[in-house]
Formats: C-alpha cells, structure tokens, sequence
C-alpha cells in the first residue's frame, strides 16, 4: 500500500488516477496541476482538509473520494462532466452544486450473480449432448440393441432425412434406380428434392436373414465409422427397417472402375495418366487403413468392381463388407474372401492376411 503525501510537477499530465486503498495522508490540493485529469479515485484512505476547486478540472468525469473522514468541505463550484461522484463517509459540509446524476448501474454485481449459473448450466447442457452422442454412437456401432420401431440415421450430413425421403426417391426401390449389384445387396441411385444425391446399398430382405450377410453389413458400418480419408467413400448412416435395412453413401457420378474399363466411351476418358493417378489414390487409401488406423485395416476385396469413380476421374475404395480389422497380437489367420481374379496367387485355401497383399490386388485390378 502506498502511504505520504501527495505531490504532483507541473505540468501533469494524467488523465486517470487511481490512489484507492491506501494509507495517503495530507491535503489534495496539489492535485491542481493535473488539470486534465478525466478519472480520479481517491477512496480508502486518510487525506484531510478542504475540497480542490473543480473547476480547475474541466475534463473530469468520475470522482470517488469516500472513505475519507478528514475531507471537511464540499466544492463549492459544480464541474461540467461530472458523470459518477462518490463522497460516502466523509465529514464534508456545505451544499453540493454538483448537477444531478443517477449513478450508473455496475454490471459487475449482476455477473458475479448470474455467470456461475450461467457456466453450470453450459456444463449440464455439454454433458447433455455428450451422453446423447455417445447413445448415438453405441446405436450406429450395435443397431440390434434396437428392438422396437424403425431406424434412419444419418450422423455426417448437414440435414433432415427421414426414411420415407430415400424410399419415394428411388419408388421404393425401382430397378430403373439400381446402379449395380454388390456381393450382399444392391446399389440404388437416390436424387432427393433438395439436389443431392446418394448411393444407397439395400441388403436384400432374404439376405438379411443370413448370419453371414447380416455381419457384413455390420462390419461394413463398424469399420466405415471410423475411417476418415479422401479416397474411401464416405458413409453418411444407415436405415433400419422392418422390410429392408441399407447403408447411404456418398454418391460416384462416373461408377466402378470395372464399368469405365468395360465400356468403350468411358475406356477413352480412363487414360493411362488418369489410370497411374488411380493407382495412387487407392495405394493412399490403403496406406491410411494399413498404417494409420489403430487397429489397421486390410479391406480383403480390392478389384475393380470396389473401385468406384467421381466426376474428376478420383478413385475411392467402397465395400466393406469382407474388410477385417487386425490384431498386432494375433496371427491375423482367415478364410480366403475376395473376388475370384483378384485373389494373390497362393493364397487360395488359407489366407495370412499381409498387408502387401491388397497393393498387388490393385495393381492386378485391371489398371
């Protein structure tokens, strides 16, 4: 704490002084030589004495001088901008002349009411939608915890879809809509209203009865759910319901590599330049799956019917349905899956899933 006398040079030329809660003694009046002051708090403290002319203060628009039982005289000339005074528990006399004025409210005192409050109920409503995603979550991962009702859930895209949009979309499920035929379902072509578009694959009603096709539906959302990279298709959810269950992606204007590769139109746009930059946006892919994804992923189905195509030519991995996500503890031992064609040589009985295999399925892929 400061303590003494006040003493100023002149000219001073402060415009804020803040001598609060201190121990200050003496008189104020050599405050005078700060005529441009603006703001002066001399609150707290022991001056004594008589009141400076405030007229020698033109400037001056915040005055607290309470808390100074020795102040014995009010000024008895008012100041023009004398905003905010404050002259409590004093031993002033005399008349004010200073104009009247309301003092203003200190939203400082409402704060420390209302922001407590305020930063609880921002925890509470954080911790809300935490619970609620991780439901979510836990119901994309295991959609068989749901027992009752229908399920359309469509977690990465910015919008309301319901299951009724997808079914009028694509007449429920018209074959003039089908785009192609996978190894557990159908593809499906669905324009909604708003302009875009997806690719729905629908797991046949039969199929869906089968442990083994209903797994790899399964396995197809466990494994797409984690996956994030610019060349794999991109899952945005998937419907459950009572008469068929498919998964929505994101939709390949230009199709399978298998379809370019087959038609002749197509074949001419499918370059040798732009078939050695497919080449490099599948081995991306798969090096993320291999070596940045914990656990790695081996998807065990490269071919060129799983190699799906945008409007720029840009290839992307699709079908998940037989990839496996590997142990580092484990033999990593399986059963042969894949397409005929596109199997490694050798590997037709029992398959030890390297990771070196998938890059000779895509350079195999009829590139």
């Amino acid at each position: 704490m400061l303590s003494g006398n006040l003493s100023f040079q002149n000219p001073c030329n402060l415009h804020n002084l803040d001598l609060s809660m201190n121990h200050m003694t003496g008189p104020i009046t050599s405050l005078v030589v700060c005529n441009h002051l603006k703001y002066l708090n001399l609150s707290s403290n022991n001056f004594v004495g008589e009141e400076l002319d405030y007229s020698d203060f033109p400037e001056l628009e915040f005055l607290n001088q309470s808390l100074n039982q020795n102040l014995t005289a009010i000024p008895t000339r008012p100041f023009a901008h004398n905003r905010d005074i404050g002259l409590s528990c004093n031993a002033l006399s005399g008349q004010s002349t200073c104009k009247e004025h309301k003092p203003r409210n200190k939203p400082v005192h409402y704060l420390t009411i209302f922001l407590p409050i305020i930063v609880g109920l921002c925890f509470l409503l954080l911790g809300y939608m935490c619970y609620n995603n991780h439901n979510a979550t836990e119901n994309k991962l295991h959609p068989e915890t749901r027992k009752h009702g229908n399920v359309c859930s469509i977690w990465n895209y910015d919008g309301t879809i319901a299951y009724e949009d997808f079914i009028n979309a694509t007449e429920d499920f018209d074959l003039k809509y089908c785009i192609g035929t996978g190894g557990y379902g159908s593809v499906y072509e669905a324009k909604l209203p708003n302009g875009k578009t997806f690719a729905l694959k629908k797991l046949h009603h039969f199929e869906a009865k089968q442990p083994a096709f209903n797994q790899s539906f399964k396995n197809e959302v466990q494994v797409l759910t984690n996956l994030r990279h610019k060349n794999i298709v991109r899952l945005y959810g998937l419907c459950l319901h009572n008469k068929c269950n498919f998964l929505v992606y994101e939709y390949m204007e230009k199709g399978s590599l298998f379809c370019a590769l087959s038609d002749r139109e197509l074949a001419v746009q499918v370059d040798w330049i732009k078939r050695v930059n497919i080449i490099k946006d599948v081995a991306r892919a798969l090096a993320y799956m291999h070596h940045d994804c914990s656990p790695p992923i081996v998807h065990r189905d490269i071919s060129t019917n799983n190699i799906l195509l945008n409007s720029e030519m840009e290839g992307f991995v699709a079908d998940f349905g037989a990839a496996r996500l590997l142990d580092p503890d484990s033999s990593n031992q399986t059963v042969t899956v894949g397409t005929l064609g596109y199997i490694a040589p050798g590997n037709h009985s029992v398959l030890l899933c390297l990771l070196e295999i998938e890059i000779f399925l895509t350079i195999l892929g009829r590139i």
